[in-house]
């Protein structure tokens, strides 16, 4: 007889996290069983040709295995004996050890086998889940995990792992968040004066405002209402502040062209002579 299949394997994420926890404050290497409940997928729609084979036999539809509680033993490594009592069917057992590659090592296909075979209520499917982390004395914990499914025949087949966390069984796990770091208050005074909407005159005073001052970078003391009256007839009477300024920008350029020319003097010291 076929085992039937195993199509998904779902695990509540506190749970998980229950069990990686387990795993990280343990001494040593942990093993334990693993509870809950299989459920049949909805089968496929019609197929649109009679001639297509159908996906898998109707005797052994796909399954959708749920993990809802675990049974740990981090002393006892022949944990097979005595049975742990659940109110869920048995599943399968894990294996979580430290700085190890994920797969099922000799010790755990000879422990898979005799729980497939010699245990009352053997679970079928059998579902065997591996976990590997670092060890505790480092700063930084890493965990890695992975599911299998034992076959009668001695082989293990990897499996999907879907971790849930939604539904209303975790909606309390939310609802008690609280913020580490709250955020600061802000002054009611300064909320107000930035929600205020500033007006067109302001609003123009600002951008002249600006403007102003990069011109008067540029001019050197030449206000726009003096480089006006350089302009048209009048400049003859303002031959002095022409000179001024056309002598202020030639000194400027004077001074561009000394710092190009002891830029490139730096340059050339630190290029090597061969």
């Amino acid at each position: 007889m076929d085992d039937p299949p195993i199509e998904k394997i779902s695990i509540p994420g506190p749970l998980l996290s229950s069990l990686l926890q387990l795993f990280a404050s343990s001494p040593a290497d942990t093993s334990g069983y693993i509870f809950g409940h299989l459920l049949p997928l909805s089968p496929s729609p019609p197929l649109h040709d009679d001639s297509d084979p159908p996906p898998f036999p109707p005797s052994s539809p796909p399954l959708f295995a749920t993990i809802t509680s675990l049974f740990s033993s981090p002393n006892n490594p022949n944990f097979l004996s005595p049975l742990a009592s659940s109110t869920a069917p048995l599943l399968g057992w894990f294996s979580a050890r430290r700085q190890t590659p994920l797969r099922p090592s000799m010790r755990e296909f000879s422990i898979s086998k005799t729980l497939f075979t010699q245990t009352p209520n053997a679970p079928s499917p059998c579902i065997f889940l591996i976990l590997s982390g670092s060890f505790s004395h480092q700063p930084i914990h890493t965990h890695e995990y992975r599911a299998f499914q034992f076959k009668s025949d001695g082989t293990f087949e990897p499996k999907p792992l879907q971790i849930v966390n939604i539904g209303p069984d975790f909606r309390p796990h939310y609802n008690v968040f609280s913020p580490i770091s709250p955020i600061p208050s802000l002054a009611l005074n300064e909320c107000e004066e930035d929600k205020r909407p500033k007006s067109l005159s302001e609003m123009k005073g600002e951008k002249g405002a600006i403007e102003q001052k990069a011109m008067d970078a540029c001019a050197e003391g030449f206000s726009i209402t003096r480089l006006g009256r350089l302009m048209g007839s009048e400049p003859a009477r303002y031959t002095a502040e022409l000179e001024e300024l056309y002598g202020k920008m030639l000194k400027r350029l004077e001074s561009l062209a000394q710092q190009v020319v002891e830029s490139s003097a730096k340059l050339l010291e630190q290029v090597p002579r061969f």
